[in-house]
This record gives C-alpha cells, sequence and structure tokens, in this order.
C-alpha cells in the first residue's frame, strides 16, 4: 500500500490518492499497472518518474483534474522509505471514463526546460562547480561528491541543450552517476539535492537463478568479425601525401602473445592455434594461415595505430557472445544499479549483470528490471590459452641486469566486513560501500614496487549501532606525503597525488574517515623508496633499435626526464583508471583525443552517445518506460541490431 500527496506549486495539499481499496471514500484511488505505468528509474537517464491512473465517481472530477494539474507536485515514499518529489509534466483527464493519467518526474521543469548555450571552460573545473554554473538557479545543489578534487576542461557547442542533458553530459565526462534527493518536511521539500556518485547502486550479493528467479538466460554467439591478425591503415599525418602504417616500426609485446611482423600486421599467434585452416590431427599447432583483415583508423602517429590495431584484435580474436535474461521475479532488495549474479546451473553459467533501468508498481508491489553490464564470472580464455600465452612470452623476452627498486603505484579499495580484527575475503571496490550498524569498513592499501613485488596495509573502522543520534560513515580520504623515516608520520602537506619519492625516502598514506557526528579516525601506511641496487650482469645483444621511438606511459604523475616526441601519457594508476591521453610536442604535454571508432569498451556506464558509428556483430537493447524526446510519450520494447 502507498500514498500519494498532491499539492499546487505553493505545497497547498490538493487531495491524497492511494492504492489502498479499503482506504477512505475521501481518497482518491489510484494504480500504476498499466503497460507504461509506475516509478522509473534509469542509471544513464538519472532522473526518476512516476506514472499512474487516478479512478473517480463523476463528483470527484473536478478535485481529481485540479489536483493532477500540470506543474503541480506529487510527493510520495519510496520502495527503500526515501521521499520522492516529482512535478507534474503531463496529464490526461477523461470525466466519461473515470480516468486521470499522470506522468510525473523529480528532474523538476527548471531542470528539464530550462536551457544554457554553448561553453568552453578556461581552465580546469571541479564537477561541482559545473553543475553549479548550469543549475545554480534551479534550487538544487550539490549534495554528496566522491569526486570533489577531479577536474576536467570541458567544451560544449551546443546552444540549445537543456540544463538536465548538461549536467548528464558532465557527469558522463567525469565518469559518475547522478541522482536526485530531497528533504521532505510536512508536504514541502526543503532541500533539493544532486548526488554523485562514482557508481549508483551496490552489490549485495543477490543471486537469480533459472528456474527460480529466472525464466531462462539465452545466450549467442558468433564469429563474423573473427580475425587473428589485423593490418591497420592511418591517416595522412601534416606534410605527408601517404597514409600511415606500421610497416618499419618496432615493438614487442610485453607479455609475448602478439607478434607485429616487418609488413606492419599484427597477429596473434595464440588464437591462430585455433582458428588457422591448417588445423588439422597432424598440423595440431599451425604457425600460418591468419585470418586478416585490413582496418582503417584515424590515427596519424604509428604508437597511436598501434594501440588501436592491438585494441581491435584483442576484441575480435575469438567469437562475440551476448545474453538476453528472461527475468520471472525480482526481489524487493533489488535497487536501481545493483550488481546481481546470474545462474544457470544446468549450462554451468555464472554471469554478473547491473540493474540498468528499475520500474516499481505499488498497486502489485511487484518490479520489473533491465540488466546491462553483463560480465562472465571466470576466465573466457581456456587454460591451453593461457599456457600458450606464457610459453610465447618466456620464449619472446631476454634476461635483463637487475634494476634498483622503486615504487611504482597505490591503490586503495574498500569493502565492509564483520570482523575488526580479520581483513573481508570478498570483493574489494574503489568506492566506499554502505556499511551495517556495528559492521566494519575495511580499506586495503596496495603499494607495488617497480621490481612487481607489493606491500599491502590495512585499516578499519566500526559502523556504531544505531541509536537516537546514530554515527554513519560520511566519507573517506587518502592523502599521500613524502617522509624521511618510516617511523614517524612527516607532519607536512599531505597531498590528494602520489608524490615523486627520491632514494631512501619514505612514501606515507594517510586515510581519514570521517563520520556523522564530526569525529574522524585516521590511519597511515609506509613504504621505502629503495636505493639503486647493484648492476647486474649484462644481457644478450639485443637487436638493434631506434632511440627515437615513443612510448608509452600510465601513471598519474607526468612522466619526466628524457621524452621522445609523440609518446603517449595514459593519466592514471591503471589503465582502467585513466582519465585523459595526453601527447609528448616535444616541449610539454597536451590533451590528445582517441576517435570514438577505435574505441574498445569492454564495460560502458552511464553514457550518451552522440553520432556514432557502432561497429558490432548484434546489439540488443531491451528498453521500457523511455521517454520519447522529453514529449512524455513512453514506449517499450526491445531493440536488436544485427550488422
Amino acid at each position: 500500500m502507498a500514498d500519494f500527496y498532491f499539492t499546487d506549486r505553493k505545497y497547498n495539499q490538493l487531495g491524497i490518492a492511494s492504492t489502498d481499496e479499503l482506504a477512505s471514500s475521501s481518497v482518491i484511488a489510484i494504480d500504476d499497472i498499466g503497460g507504461q505505468e509506475g516509478d522509473y528509474q534509469s542509471v544513464d537517464g538519472g532522473y526518476r518518474s512516476y506514472s499512474a491512473t487516478l479512478h473517480f465517481s463523476p463528483d470527484q472530477s473536478a478535485q481529481v483534474k485540479e489536483m493532477a494539474k500540470v506543474g503541480n507536485f506529487v510527493l510520495f515514499k519510496g520502495r527503500a522509505g526515501e521521499s520522492v518529489w516529482t512535478t507534474i509534466l503531463s496529464s490526461e483527464h477523461d470525466p466519461l471514463a473515470g480516468t486521470n493519467t499522470f506522468v510525473a518526474e523529480d528532474a523538476s521543469i527548471d531542470l528539464i526546460n530550462g536551457t544554457v548555450g554553448a561553453y568552453a571552460a578556461s581552465s580546469a573545473m571541479t564537477i561541482a562547480q559545473y553543475i553549479e554554473l548550469f543549475a545554480g538557479n534551479s534550487g538544487f545543489v550539490v549534495g554528496y561528491n566522491e569526486i570533489p578534487d577531479l577536474t576536467r576542461t570541458l567544451k560544449w557547442d551546443s546552444d540549445d541543450s537543456s540544463i538536465l542533458t548538461r549536467i548528464l553530459s558532465v557527469a558522463t565526462q567525469f565518469g559518475v552517476e547522478l541522482s536526485f534527493r530531497f528533504e521532505v518536511r510536512g508536504l514541502s521539500v526543503i532541500g533539493k539535492y544532486i548526488d554523485i556518485r562514482k557508481h549508483i547502486g551496490g552489490n549485495k550479493g543477490i543471486y537469480l537463478r533459472v528456474d527460480t528467479d529466472l525464466n531462462k538466460i539465452v545466450t549467442t554467439s558468433d564469429i563474423a568479425d573473427l580475425c587473428t591478425a589485423i593490418a591497420g591503415t592511418g591517416g595522412t599525418p601534416e606534410g605527408s601525401n601517404d597514409p600511415i602504417t606500421l610497416k618499419g616500426y618496432r615493438w614487442t609485446d610485453p607479455n609475448g602473445r602478439y607478434v607485429l611482423g616487418g609488413d606492419g600486421v599484427l597477429r596473434d599467434p595464440v588464437a591462430l592455434r585455433t582458428w588457422s585452416r591448417l588445423l588439422s590431427n597432424t598440423n595440431t599447432n599451425p604457425v600460418d594461415a591468419h585470418i586478416t583483415r585490413n582496418k582503417t583508423y584515424e590515427a596519424t602517429t604509428q604508437a597511436t595505430l598501434l594501440q588501436s590495431v592491438l585494441s581491435d584484435l584483442e576484441k575480435f580474436n575469438h567469437p562475440a557472445v551476448n545474453y538476453e535474461v528472461d527475468i520471472a521475479k525480482l526481489p524487493d532488495t533489488v535497487n536501481i544499479g545493483d550488481t546481481v549474479y546470474l545462474v544457470d546451473e544446468d549450462e554451468q553459467l555464472f554471469l554478473s549483470a547491473r540493474v540498468l533501468e528499475l520500474t516499481y508498481s505499488y498497486s502489485n508491489e511487484s518490479g520489473t528490471a533491465t540488466l546491462g553490464d553483463y560480465l562472465i564470472q571466470a576466465s573466457q580464455v581456456s587454460a591451453e590459452y593461457r599456457a600458450l600465452a606464457e610459453t610465447l612470452a618466456k620464449q619472446n623476452k631476454g634476461q635483463d641486469g637487475k634494476d634498483g627498486i622503486g615504487i611504482q603505484s597505490s591503490i586503495v579499495t574498500y569493502q565492509a566486513g564483520s570482523s575488526g580484527v580479520s581483513a573481508p575475503t570478498g570483493t574489494w571496490s574503489d568506492a566506499v560501500p554502505n556499511v551495517a550498524a556495528n559492521q566494519y569498513l575495511w580499506s586495503r592499501t596496495i603499494i607495488t614496487m617497480t621490481d612487481g613485488s607489493t606491500s599491502t596495509t590495512y585499516s578499519v573502522g566500526k559502523m556504531g549501532a544505531n541509536g537516537a543520534d546514530g554515527i554513519g560513515l560520511k566519507s573517506s580520504a587518502v592523502t599521500y606525503q613524502i617522509g624521511t623515516n618510516g617511523t614517524t608520520a612527516p607532519s607536512g602537506t599531505w597531498s590528494s597525488t602520489i608524490p615523486p619519492a627520491s632514494q631512501g625516502t619514505y612514501l606515507w598514506s594517510r586515510t581519514v574517515t570521517l563520520y556523522t557526528d564530526g569525529t574522524q579516525n585516521t590511519s597511515y601506511s609506509v613504504a621505502y623508496q629503495g636505493t639503486n641496487g647493484a648492476k647486474g650482469d649484462t644481457g644478450p645483444q639485443g637487436p638493434p633499435g631506434s632511440q627515437n621511438v615513443p612510448m608509452t606511459y600510465v601513471q598519474t604523475a607526468a612522466p619526466t626526464g628524457t621524452i621522445v616526441t609523440n609518446s603517449l601519457w595514459w593519466v592514471g594508476a591503471t589503465m582502467s583508471s585513466v582519465t585523459a591521453l595526453k601527447r609528448w610536442n616535444g616541449s610539454s604535454w597536451i590533451p590528445e583525443s582517441i576517435a570514438q571508432a577505435v574505441l574498445n569498451i569492454i564495460e560502458l556506464n552511464a553514457v550518451t552517445i552522440n553520432s556514432a558509428i557502432i561497429n558490432s556483430p548484434k546489439i540488443n537493447v531491451p528498453f521500457s518506460h523511455a521517454i520519447i524526446n522529453e514529449s512524455g510519450i513512453l514506449s517499450s520494447g526491445n531493440l536488436t541490431l544485427n550488422a
């Protein structure tokens, strides 16, 4: 049972509607069981909408018409007990049928109807600064912000975007997701917040099984785009008449799997063992007859062309697999953005998926979901492939002398646990999870040295039990500083970025956990920056190489020293956390763009794609209750695109 309160734009109550059939005669009956009705939420859209039908008698017609007037407000409690405030965007009143069907959204007409013009930032700004710039007069303010220090220099050429579209574009370019939250007192909204999350939802360990929660999981696979080698052609550099290729470019795969030939073709000998036409019982390890594709890219340097070709070869060297899931029953505890596990024991299939859209009916007290971002929870690479790749890696690598040991990276992740003594054994996340009362928040810092060794430290804080003024986790911040000893923490200025550490010094990390009562817990970890080791034995003579080959860097701090022109710097501790791409022009690092045509995105969350060509064997997009062009017209169905 749910009650819905209708007010005018001054928050004066106009009437109450309820799904309770036994409600007072003064309460208007409401149901949300129509094909396009219910409480709808979307990760991509960021907003929340509610559509339902009011049922009334002839003597209630005038009241209901006034209640459901466009621009009025509808307030109710969501299935998780949260306050929801929506604005009625459209209303259809039929006095003969005794029905009024309305659609309301929580983004408000200020964000939906207001527009913004073209804008180019003159310097890097935080996401809060962008949102306050575009939505500052909407009544909304920034609430939770999980990336307060991250900055971007952004530009928009469009001059007619809605405010909602613009702030969703900001979120996409910062790699985060938005949601709207309201503070309600009585029937008045006293606070409207735009929350900024790295990832909406969480992982509650919910399993959906075929024959219990799922009707079926359909797996489709094809090899229409499969290849074992790619000959790439790039763009034409300025001052040249011919497009570039990889001919003459020298590159060795650090993992030993891929081989770049002198003819400019990048080959995968591991995939060749499976897909070569020469494979037979007498030739179990063929070394020829590659399936080669010629592909064109926009890259104008051989270094970037190689990365584009390598990305495509990693994508197309195995069959493409897709999944379609038919949900029979969705647990009540599943919320928008949550990750769930899908199990088909008969098929030995174990997937994880994310709830991208969720529609809940308060009349039926049940929900339906659209899932996406499927991931197989086991390696797709066979043991034979892995063994062969390891063998090739050993064959392709010589033996170098020993280097000194230094600090390569530091990664901080979090996990909730039931013990304050033993670290939890589940999955660690870079986002701070929700922690139940009397449970513990663990943080883990892994420092990786340049010799591959790692140092792992933990810190833990307890979530207090619920009380009259319960204490909860508010934030957790990790900062760094260089010190002269490994016993006493330095007293200087702490930084959110990892500073360079000279030999013989110590890299300290500090984790400050702040609770809602204003108290905090501070923990430290430290790692020693080793001095150069003794010079190793001289390795065997390698093949002659160029001294002017551009390099590729993956690190948070700008590379220093002698840098070859056109070298690339992926800004981030790892490739999975890259936030920008820059190129060395001989004197400075300049921002570099990546053409959408060459992107190989394994998991893509909450984005807007404009004017793109998607090359894929098959794309299945189940959708429901999607608003077309913000017109209030809703649609549902399943879109299948075949190459």
